[in-house]
């Protein structure tokens, strides 16, 4: 009888643990940072760790290193280093709200714990380490540039920084793709069975490489979507562009002309074909409709509005290729 009133009592932590938590997550995806840490602070004074979300944890780190609150920050990715199941090293190595904390001493001690747990996790699942741990390297060298000139407030606005950013970005993803190439002969298609969730960084270095490797490897994506082992939501954005390098309509819509200031142009949802019916494509490949994703690019979809001014994009895109 003692345990499970135990496990009840251990059930109902956990419960108001994960409220409190929600509360906080709330308060920092409205933007109410102050707020926010607030409550994450209490949360984690209220309750054991271990009843607490770990990825709240994650959030209480961004949220610190926003306010600039470092001490704050460096504990809480600390509670999240020694508490998370299932570790996200590279995604914790390109957020630059922790650039500030790649100073502190516990910095390389977190990498190396979060290493650990993410080879013992390859290892029960008998996954190929060191296949796994290139992938990650190339997923880290891919990310890191579009994740600066992305989120980094202090880069976004000078537009120098960023044109010598993405130049940096394209030595890499030359150098990625001869990784990738060297690897795919040897070996062929690195399956999740082989490597995990990493395996789909074969697909997003192709997907960010030139027209001729891209017509190249997009049998084998289509291929590989229907084993299951890239997501057919990822081959749609690639036979979108693969259709606007050679000058033709994408079918999906997932490639977007950003605005041009300079020209007076607003970001649009680059030329689409047959735009009546792109929500019927894009359910096929398990994409979401075309107004939620032009939203999230901050573009307002119009069907009637884009039809209208189709031929002008076209002109816009396709007139000098």
């Amino acid at each position: 009888m003692k345990y499970v009133l135990l496990f009840f009592l251990q059930v109902v932590i956990t419960a108001n643990a994960f409220a409190q938590s929600k509360e906080a997550n709330d308060l920092y995806s409205e933007g109410k940072y102050k707020e926010a840490l607030l409550a994450y602070s209490e949360t984690f004074s209220n309750y054991p760790l271990d009843s607490v979300d770990p990825t709240s944890f994650y959030k209480a780190a961004e949220d610190a290193c926003k306010l600039n609150e470092l001490d704050s920050a460096i504990k809480y990715l600390g509670f999240y280093a020694e508490m998370c199941k299932v570790p996200q090293l590279t995604i914790m190595r390109l957020n630059v709200n922790f650039k500030k904390l790649h100073s502190f001493i516990q910095w390389p001690e977190f990498e190396k714990l979060l290493q650990q747990k993410d080879d013992s996790i390859a290892q029960l699942n008998h996954y190929n380490l060191a296949l796994r741990h290139q992938l990650d390297e190339m997923w880290y060298d891919d990310q890191h540039y579009r994740y600066l000139v992305t989120f980094d407030s202090s880069i976004i606005e000078d537009s120098k920084k960023v044109d010598s950013l993405w130049t940096l970005a394209d030595i890499s993803d030359s150098i990625n793709i001869m990784r990738l190439k060297k690897l795919l002969d040897q070996y062929g298609w690195l399956t999740k069975k082989q490597v995990g969730d990493v395996s789909f960084v074969q697909w997003m270095i192709i997907q960010h490489s030139d027209k001729s490797i891209i017509d190249k490897y997009l049998p084998l994506l289509k291929k590989q979507a229907e084993k299951g082992e890239v997501k057919k939501a990822d081959v749609a954005l690639t036979i979108d562009r693969a259709n606007i390098y050679a000058g033709k309509k994408q079918i999906y819509g997932s490639q977007i002309t950003y605005a041009d200031k300079d020209k007076g142009r607003p970001a649009y949802i680059a030329p689409l074909e047959d735009p009546d019916n792109v929500d019927a494509r894009r359910a096929k490949m398990d994409l979401e409709p075309i107004a939620k994703y032009a939203k999230s690019k901050g573009i307002y979809w119009d069907l009637e509005a884009y039809k209208r001014n189709l031929p002008q994009f076209e002109n816009w895109d396709f007139k000098n290729m």
